[in-house]
């Protein structure tokens, strides 16, 4: 596989993020988007090792990222797609909302897709619960567009 720019690795750090452990989701979340932040060619920062001056990324984040870059492999990745609907990890995509809730649309009301996170905006179905308020409609109404 070809290497993965910054973007992608951003992206794929979101997804990763979005299986399991809220704790690492935030990480992974708050790494992704410090990352996408940098100008500096990701081959530079890996050759030079100065990725744990990213706020977020530390050891552990910084051999992910190397590895992604490298192969566009990672085992932590790949078992997340094989146990996440392909519609879910679409909704990752959006700016909102974070991992968790994605998981929490999928398993409580059964969204797998962004068509139907929008059909469940736009018939109120998401503010009838109770982690999901009219705020939150509003938002997934805008940008699942």
């Amino acid at each position: 596989m070809a290497r993965l720019n910054t973007a992608q690795i951003s992206q794929l750090l979101r997804e990763i993020g979005g299986g399991g452990n809220p704790y690492r989701a935030r990480a992974y979340t708050r790494a992704a988007d410090n990352l996408a932040l940098i100008t500096v060619p990701l081959d530079q920062l890996i050759a030079e090792d100065p990725l744990t001056e990213i706020p977020g990324v530390g050891d552990a984040l910084v051999a992910v990222i190397t590895k992604l870059h490298e192969t566009g492999e990672n085992p932590g990745f790949e078992k997340v797609r094989s146990e996440t609907p392909p519609g879910v990890l679409e909704m990752s995509r959006l700016p909102r909302p974070r991992p968790q809730r994605i998981k929490k649309l999928y398993s409580d009301l059964g969204i797998a897709s962004l068509e139907e996170l929008e059909e469940a905006a736009r018939s109120d179905r998401l503010k009838s619960t109770k982690d999901f308020r009219p705020a939150f409609q509003a938002k997934m109404c805008r940008e699942s567009r």
